[in-house]
Formats: C-alpha cells, structure tokens, sequence
C-alpha cells in the first residue's frame, strides 16, 4: 500500500475526525448511518443488500460496534460480503459470508 495511503488510513481510524481536505471518516460514517438508519426501520423482518466499498462498510459497522476498525478493513478482501443481522437498530451478529 502507498506510504501516504497508509498514514492517511491509520491517521483516520485512530482519529476520526482527521481529514484531508475533503470529508471525515466521522462525516462519511454520520453520512452513511443517516441512509442506513431508515432503511433498517423500513424493513424491519426483512433481507436486504447494501453494497458499498470497504471503508464505508467498516464505518457502518464501527458505528454498532467499536470492534471494526483498522484492523478489519485490513483484512477485508476484494471483493468481501458481511451479512448483518439486527434486532431494532442493534447489530446482533456479522457473519463472513465470502468464501476464498
């Protein structure tokens, strides 16, 4: 991974509101949780597909659990599938749904 790639990465997920001049790691995340939030309450009961790439997941997922972090989107693969399920607007379990 490119050096300044790299310091911009764990400069972001160790601070979330570190930033180029652009947006957030914490705006990109309250971003994504306000379109995610709505969609959850719609279907409450049901399946649905989010696609999106690897960071915006992980921000999602940090969001209803502090455990997705650097650490995680390091070892996500390209392309990756996580199954979320939720009770309410609580993550109760993710599940690796990606075979190698």
């Amino acid at each position: 991974m490119h050096l300044i790639l790299l310091k911009m990465l764990i400069g972001s997920l160790n601070d979330p509101y570190y930033s180029l001049p652009r947006e957030s790691n914490a705006d990109s995340q309250k971003r994504a949780i306000s379109v995610l939030n709505p969609i959850l309450k719609e279907h409450i009961g049901k399946k649905i597909a989010i696609g999106t790439h690897g960071l915006v997941m992980t921000l999602m997922m940090n969001h209803f659990d502090p455990a997705f972090g650097l650490e995680f989107l390091n070892q996500l693969k390209k392309p990756d599938i996580y199954k979320m399920q939720f009770e309410d607007l609580e993550l109760k379990e993710v599940t690796r749904m990606w075979n190698d």
